[in-house]
């Protein structure tokens, strides 16, 4: 370059390989910024002289938890609360709630972009700010395993044992959860329990429960082996297939549950109504010592109530004029259930 030439001109010179336009170029010597319309001369350029660029805005990339990207151009000098205010409409996002990072370092709010060590393409991370509201509890599980829980303090109990169950393979009505040694309820809210930052949580196994959650297994096993293809009632209108099927011979099984005791099975002839079976499971009186002990001293059969295939004792009986159901299967599973004052 001559001397007599300007600073505009070097600008225009190095704008296709330094990639900036010349307007946005801030030049500089010895720790001046040159104007530029001053030339080599007027600001005592010599052969060999390095003089620095800088752009005079960047444009730095934010990155959103789900991957997307907003864009924010700013003059460097600007703090990382202009970025913040910049891209709170674009990520629905107040800027108080905002956490931006840079190469996974937290910026502060009044650091300039310069101070930051961001440039042109830098990428920013934003992060939400976790709620007031929201605390990190840790569980202590029986096996000495620590589970981390986040949840609001207006949470509940029951909603920390729902988290819980997934990580430790124990389901919800088996867990008793302490704090404090005080033993917490479902309905309890994080608050209600006094739960902060922090909490540990000690978690039991409620042993009884367990026994009775594999018994419902046990129950279920027998039930999908007895086919499972149960005929789903219409209240009030007891509408059953009685068509002739494969299965459908001149008796079939019916498998019951005597009140909560195990499962029995009883061969039923297909003309029989549910007055008969009623009858007939009473008779078993003599020969099974469950139901001798479920129906001590009864002989009326109007005490009991018997529910339809795979209602598991729920709805209404079955009245006692209607043939007893049964299945496009040889077996059926119902619940018998003795009235109160019988």
């Amino acid at each position: 370059m001559a001397p007599s030439d300007s600073m505009d001109f070097v600008k225009e010179k190095v704008a296709p390989e330094a990639g900036i336009e010349p307007e946005r170029q801030v030049l500089s010597f010895d720790g001046n910024n040159l104007s530029g319309n001053e030339t080599a001369d007027d600001v005592g350029l010599k052969d060999g002289s390095v003089i620095d660029l800088a752009p005079n805005t960047i444009t730095v990339h934010v990155k959103n938890p789900d991957g997307t990207k907003v864009s924010v151009t700013m003059d460097p000098s600007k703090n990382v609360q202009s970025i913040k205010e910049s891209i709170a409409p674009a990520v629905a996002m107040d800027p108080s709630e905002q956490i931006l990072s840079f190469n996974g370092n937290p910026l502060l709010d009044d650091a300039s972009a310069d101070t930051a060590g961001l440039v042109d393409g830098s990428v920013i991370d934003l992060e939400t700010k976790e709620p007031d509201d929201t605390i990190n509890v840790l569980v202590k599980t029986p096996d000495g395993k620590t589970i981390p829980v986040k949840m609001k303090v207006s949470d509940t109990i029951e909603s920390i044992k729902k988290q819980v169950s997934g990580e430790s393979g124990i389901d919800v009505p088996q867990q008793v959860l302490k704090f404090e040694g005080k033993k917490l309820k479902d309905g309890e809210t994080g608050e209600d329990a006094g739960l902060a930052n922090g909490s540990v949580l000690h978690l039991d196994v409620n042993k009884a429960v367990s026994k009775k959650e594999a018994k419902k297994k046990k129950m279920a096993k027998l039930k999908q082996k007895a086919e499972g293809a149960w005929i789903e009632e219409k209240p009030k209108e007891y509408k059953y297939d009685f068509n002739p099927t494969p299965f459908d011979l001149t008796r079939f099984r019916a498998h019951f549950m005597v009140g909560d005791q195990v499962p029995m099975e009883m061969i039923c002839p297909h003309d029989w109504n549910v007055k008969n079976f009623k009858v007939e499971i009473l008779k078993l009186k003599n020969d099974t010592r469950f139901v001798k002990k479920y129906f001590a001293e009864m002989d009326n059969p109007d005490g009991l109530d018997i529910y339809a295939p795979g209602s598991d004792g729920e709805g209404d009986p079955l009245p006692d004029d209607i043939p007893v159901p049964r299945t496009s299967s040889p077996y059926a599973f119902f619940s018998v259930i003795r009235k109160s004052g019988y």
